[in-house]
């Protein structure tokens, strides 16, 4: 399971690290908002001078963010992107769009990616106007981010019953389309680790599956919170084949109630844990819908 997502400025990477990623999941590369607006062209030049290839060879992972599609530097960095990636110095798995406003822009990326073979598309959802087309961008989106701050910095207050619908309506789409829901809430939080470990409980109890983070400090707690025990796996197969077992609709099984929408659940997320075992990371179209219990049992 792929649930640390370490992001850092490409500027500040150090690719002679055994471990860049300090025990995260994935590292991924900035050229965005830890980049600033007068070093556009320098983290370019940066990113050209990469090569990635020692390191994901020795099992390190990667990932690029992007400019916003909609300015000459989100435009450059993509074109960036896909010639290291041809040429073979960034096998990346992950390419981040932010600030996506509208389903079109994630299909315009993937028609314009065609030659990345491989690379998920992972779009930041910040903005109102892109909650207002959420659904659709999950739709055509391999995993996605939710991205508070921005989304915070849209009003004059924190209106905290709009970030909480947001928030849900997120974690709806990206369920009903089976891909990962990652968090970004309280990333800055990077001294007070009681304070950081509490907001990624609330979030995973929310739904999200992921943590996006800025600092090495995070990472442990991360693993720990989002990690998915072995015994949660067996309890979802044990309901389904209790109630497969069971003569009636609804039946009492150690004291459990196995129930249709219980068993739904259940399926949910072994469908969920099974695709992403499968894929070695979150995200991938071509892993939804599979049947959960052919691997789990």
């Amino acid at each position: 399971m792929t649930i640390c997502f370490l992001y850092t400025s490409v500027l500040r990477f150090d690719p002679t690290r055994d471990d860049p990623g300090f025990g995260s999941d994935v590292v991924m590369i900035d050229l965005e908002d830890a980049v600033h607006a007068a070093s556009k062209a320098k983290a370019r030049q940066r990113l050209a001078e990469l090569d990635l290839r020692a390191l994901t060879q020795r099992g390190r992972r990667f990932g690029v963010r992007i400019n916003h599609l909609a300015s000459l530097d989100g435009i450059r960095d993509l074109d960036a992107v896909c010639r290291g990636h041809e040429e073979g110095r960034l096998p990346i798995e992950y390419l981040q769009i932010p600030k996506v406003r509208s389903h079109h822009e994630v299909v315009l990326c993937r028609s314009v990616m065609e030659k990345l073979k491989g690379v998920k598309l992972f779009p930041i959802v910040e903005t109102p106007e892109g909650m207002d087309d959420i659904e659709r961008i999950a739709s055509v989106s391999d995993l996605l981010l939710f991205g508070q701050a921005d989304i915070t910095a849209t009003m004059y207050r924190p209106n905290e019953a709009y970030l909480a619908q947001a928030r849900g309506r997120f974690c709806v789409a990206c369920a009903r389309y089976g891909i990962p829901p990652v968090d970004t809430k309280l990333f800055e939080e990077v001294e007070d680790m009681a304070r950081f470990e509490a907001a990624c409980r609330d979030s995973k109890n929310e739904g999200f599956m992921a943590k996006a983070i800025i600092h090495p400090n995070q990472v442990p707690i991360v693993k720990k919170v989002y990690s998915v025990p072995s015994a949660e796996l067996e309890t979802y197969q044990r309901t389904i084949s209790s109630y497969e077992a069971a003569a009636n609709g609804f039946a009492i099984v150690d004291g459990s109630v196995i129930a249709p929408p219980f068993v739904a659940k259940a399926r949910l997320m072994l469908d969920y844990y099974t695709s992403q075992q499968a894929s070695g990371s979150p995200g991938g179209t071509e892993e939804r819908g599979r049947d959960p219990s052919a691997r789990i049992g």
